[in-house]
């Protein structure tokens, strides 16, 4: 048999648990600095690919365009850079959870 002073002190589910930190976390906006880090970081990884769109609606030759060797290496290293920057921080963050 449960005592009602056990269940008064329990959250009910149908009620949201309300907390001061969690509340203004979730009204918080991100500090300049984030926005613009953030900003030049994309900029950097979508100028191989904007300067190709750009190049191709300017020429029309888009198989000539995507062909050439001098935008092929840039665009592999951009790749590369992507993907090894993404399986790193998988695994280290994974790791540091873990800690």
């Amino acid at each position: 048999m449960t005592s009602t002073a056990d269940t008064a002190t329990e959250p009910r589910p149908e009620e949201p648990v309300r907390g001061a930190p969690a509340e203004a976390a979730r009204r918080r906006s991100p500090p300049p600095w984030l926005v613009v880090a953030g900003t030049v970081i994309g900029v950097a990884f979508a100028t191989p690919v904007g300067f190709l769109v750009l190049r191709n609606l300017l020429d029309g030759t888009y198989l000539t365009t995507v062909a050439e060797t001098d935008l092929l290496r840039p665009t592999f290293n951009t790749l590369l850079l992507a993907v090894t920057v993404s399986g790193s921080t998988a695994v280290l963050g994974t790791g540091a959870a873990w800690l």
